[in-house]
């Protein structure tokens, strides 16, 4: 069948195209909503408007035939990019402005209903590059799971120098259904912590990771992340961190 077009998915990087003899190939990869759409605006006629994608309307749902469990946990985006420029980061949608790139909370809230109703499901992983990026985005996702007729359950990345410094995030994010939070603490040395843009954590972070163990309990697990070998942390620092 020389005449078909395979469409390939992808996880990470842009979309690629490429000719064989018998047959032509294209893989859409990282955000394809936008790739697979330039891809189809590209092969329309001129005379139609391109078709843009919008995460604020988006409306995702799973299907029937997914064999979806009641015990499995669903990915769900609330936002796609993020607000902050972190100088080690090679996400391509940073920089955003506040706001602007959240979904619509009626959308969030008919999801979770959907899967609900279809499938069982209450437990989510939330697939945003930084969850409580803000707080207005925090009392939106605790607002709807106090609506819902299930106790919502999610794990997520959060950054902890924001719910440091709005520590009225500490019961909202539980309230929200946080079960288990990553954080990308990077470092505790002041200086090194600082070369990165999150010298709050070099200065507060141990503190108030004890502080947020002692508030939480055990109802929220905690993962954290560092990167060794950054300008001004010698080893010694790294084996006060371990």
């Amino acid at each position: 069948f020389p005449s078909i077009n395979w469409l390939l998915g992808g996880h990470a990087g842009v979309g690629r195209g490429a000719k064989q003899k018998r047959f032509s190939w294209t893989t859409f990869t990282s955000f394809a909503e936008d790739s697979l759409l330039n891809y189809m605006n590209e092969k329309s006629p001129a005379k139609v408007t391109p078709t843009l994608f919008d995460i604020k309307n988006l409306t995702a749902c799973f299907y029937d035939d997914a064999s979806i469990q009641p015990t499995e946990s669903l990915p769900i985006e609330l936002a796609r990019g993020c607000q902050f420029r972190c100088k080690f980061c090679s996400y391509p949608l940073v920089g955003k402005k506040n706001d602007t790139y959240i979904r619509d909370e009626h959308h969030i809230y008919d999801e979770f209903i959907y899967n609900y109703e279809r499938f069982g499901t209450t437990r989510y992983a939330i697939m945003d590059d930084t969850v409580n990026e803000n707080t207005k985005k925090v009392e939106r996702l605790a607002n709807i799971a106090q609506r819902l007729p299930f106790k919502l359950e999610w794990i997520g990345y959060n950054r902890l120098d924001i719910i440091g410094t709005n520590k009225h995030t500490v019961d909202l994010l539980k309230d929200s259904g946080l079960k288990s939070s990553y954080f990308g603490i990077e470092s505790f040395h002041p200086d090194a912590s600082t070369t990165l843009g999150k010298g709050w954590n070099g200065k507060y972070g141990k503190d108030f990771l004890l502080e947020l163990r002692e508030h939480w309990g055990k109802s929220v697990s905690i993962t954290c992340s560092f990167i060794a070998g950054l300008p001004y942390e010698p080893e010694s620092s790294l084996d006060e961190t371990q």
